[in-house]
């Protein structure tokens, strides 16, 4: 079983992700922008981390799915791990990696994982509309933090904004 204790996040780390979060929102957010969005995603997993990939994108307004893909090398196992990060980031309100690092830096050292409900590890991301969480991205496929660094990477390259990365290892 693997130690969480060896995590050690802060308040500062809080907030840079709440900020990242702000600053990778949109003015508006459609079906072309999840479009292109999922596109790029599966372009970087391809050429920066020689992986297929899953993802889902769904608008909060009517839950409905805007994009799904799944690549030949991920299977149904893939949209259950996304599918408890999602569920980690509506509950928490920001990304499920900023889920596990609140309970971090709250004194918890323990990722949920009741019945794959809930999992506080990286790879759901909310997309904000002028402030208000409109879609949540669900990446599943990569390891050691990578889906959270794949989507603010796409974030970044779609909206043609600088990629700041988190510098603290990833769950």
């Amino acid at each position: 079983m693997t130690d969480y204790s060896k995590y050690h996040y802060t308040t500062e780390d809080l907030r840079f992700l709440k900020e990242e979060e702000q600053r990778l929102g949109y003015e508006s957010f459609g079906a072309r922008e999840a479009l292109a969005l999922t596109e790029k995603i599966i372009e970087i997993a391809e050429e920066e981390y020689q992986s297929g990939i899953y993802v889902k994108i769904r608008r909060l307004n009517d839950n409905a799915t805007m994009v799904e893909y799944t690549s030949d090398d991920k299977n149904e196992r893939n949209a259950q791990f996304a599918q408890g990060k999602v569920n980690a980031c509506l509950s928490y309100g920001h990304s499920s990696f900023y889920a596990f690092v609140k309970e971090n830096v709250d004194g918890h050292t323990e990722r949920l994982f009741p019945g794959m409900e809930m999992i506080q590890a990286a790879g759901a991301y909310p997309v904000f509309v002028k402030g208000e969480m409109a879609a949540v991205i669900g990446v599943s496929g990569l390891k050691e933090g990578n889906d959270h660094r794949l989507i603010v990477k796409a974030l970044c390259a779609v909206q043609g904004k600088e990629y700041i990365p988190f510098e603290k290892e990833i769950l």
